[in-house]
């Protein structure tokens, strides 16, 4: 389904940008964690093929993508033409309130903010989330260091060294609970370069 998901881009910087992330994340291991139906919300969604590829997967789910970039929105939509259970708009979190989620994904979103902003947009997805609602997140851990300063060196480079806050996966999981969530189970995502680390969080 890679290759479908990659064919959907017609421009040339999102169809290679969107080819590399697919060689760096283990999107089809994130899809096995989300359940086959109801209604997902993927925060900072991009160019929106992690929020595409989770409607392909089951078409009973309704996968909804924001992102603060309008641009990169325009390209997810046209992406995404045709697919029923997908769409997209250019919005933050804070504007979702009134919208009905079980569950919130969070793609290597967290390290791009402080921890002031960390705090916030936890306490966001907290308040947007029912009883028993699922919050997914994938991000970066600071071990083992040569991945860690591999993956620190990339960011800088993608986000025109802008700045960039890693926690390791103690203190991910401090600032989950402290915000209200239960951390069902988190691990590690093997890749050669890159150290992702999985939380699987619930909503008590």
């Amino acid at each position: 389904m890679y290759q479908q998901l990659i064919n959907l881009y017609s421009l040339f910087w999102p169809r290679l940008y969107v080819w590399l992330r697919l060689k760096i994340l283990p999107l089809d291991q994130l899809e096995k964690l989300l359940p086959d139906n109801g209604s997902i919300l993927d925060v900072g969604s991009g160019y929106g093929f992690s929020t595409i590829y989770f409607a392909k997967c089951s078409t009973k789910r309704q996968v909804k993508g924001i992102e603060l970039e309008a641009a990169r929105v325009k390209v997810a939509q046209s992406a995404a033409k045709g697919i029923k259970n997908v769409s997209f708009m250019t919005d933050n979190l804070a504007n979702q309130e009134k919208q009905n989620y079980q569950t919130i994904v969070l793609i290597d979103l967290l390290h791009h903010l402080s921890s002031s902003e960390k705090k916030i947009l936890l306490k966001q997805c907290f308040q947007l989330l029912p009883s028993q609602g699922l919050l997914l997140i994938k991000d970066i851990n600071t071990t083992p260091t040569y991945k860690y300063l591999w993956n620190y060196l990339h960011d800088l480079t993608m986000t025109r060294f802008n700045r960039l806050e890693f926690l390791n996966s103690i203190q991910m999981s401090n600032l989950l609970t402290s915000s209200g969530f239960k951390v069902i189970k988190k691990y590690p995502l093997k890749h050669p370069l890159y150290p992702h680390f999985v939380y699987v969080c619930k909503k008590p």
